[in-house]
């Protein structure tokens, strides 16, 4: 069992690999995988639960059997889902590595989109190790730009309701309305949801009225940190969002 995150944690075995590199089926490629059993190879890290069946660990374990999880087998053999949520209506994520349990129930899972294509698990320059910035749209323009909705910034302004500097100002940037920082890991709000869904800031002023130690963070605060995370600052947030995109 390797206890790190290394080669065999998402290619399985490798002695046989190593012995003969050439030949083929020695070792595992994720991408060739089922699509549900690659996104589990990121989801036996990127999640949160208990062993099965007893829920002796706190990481993907088979307690009956006393084996480790294998790539290949479905994760659910090993792994009871037991998330931190916000109580939301969308149910995001409040507590840290949950981002495959986020991305099911994502637009993207349903599009077949693999955690790899946005993400280079063997790292590189980027941040987050994307496979293109997300600071200027490139990753996410990579796929949508195809679209003709978002062919051209004027196209995505006309989306976002505001001006297009992506770069510079963060406006219209992607990730900034579409990957909230939701959970928490050293600090709250410190991690991106991954879920890609908006979330509006009636949402956070909702549950503000039910509770004000119990309010997720919304799309429109994460820039327009002058309207404040009070109830005062939650309407002005309910009441710009909707002047723009409720008709």
């Amino acid at each position: 069992m390797e206890l790190n995150i290394g080669c065999e944690k998402c290619h399985g075995p490798g002695s046989q690999h190593v012995k003969s590199p050439k030949t083929k089926g020695n070792i595992i490629h994720p991408r060739k995988l089922p699509y549900e059993r690659g996104l589990e190879i990121c989801g036996q890290c990127h999640s949160r639960g208990v062993s099965v069946p007893n829920g002796t660990f706190e990481y993907p374990w088979n307690d009956k059997n006393n084996k480790p999880y294998k790539i290949g087998e479905p994760l659910s053999n090993y792994y009871q889902f037991k998330p931190g949520l916000w109580g939301d209506p969308q149910a995001h994520s409040k507590s840290h590595h949950q981002q495959w349990l986020d991305f099911q129930k994502s637009g993207h899972f349903y599009a077949r989109v693999l955690c790899f294509d946005c993400h280079n698990p063997h790292g590189g320059p980027s941040r987050s190790q994307l496979t293109k910035a997300d600071h200027n749209n490139n990753l996410c323009l990579s796929c949508h730009g195809k679209d003709k909705k978002f062919a051209n910034a004027w196209a995505i302004r006309i989306h976002t309701k505001h001006n297009y500097a992506p770069e510079t100002r963060g406006t219209s940037r992607c990730s900034s309305c579409h990957l909230v920082k939701t959970a928490a890991s050293a600090e709250a709000g410190d991690i991106h949801n991954h879920d890609f869904r908006m979330i509006r800031p009636r949402v956070s002023l909702e549950m503000f009225e039910k509770d004000p130690r119990n309010v997720v963070p919304n799309s429109c605060n994460g820039c327009h940190t002058e309207w404040g995370k009070d109830k005062a600052g939650y309407e002005a947030g309910a009441k710009a969002y909707d002047s723009l995109f409720v008709r």
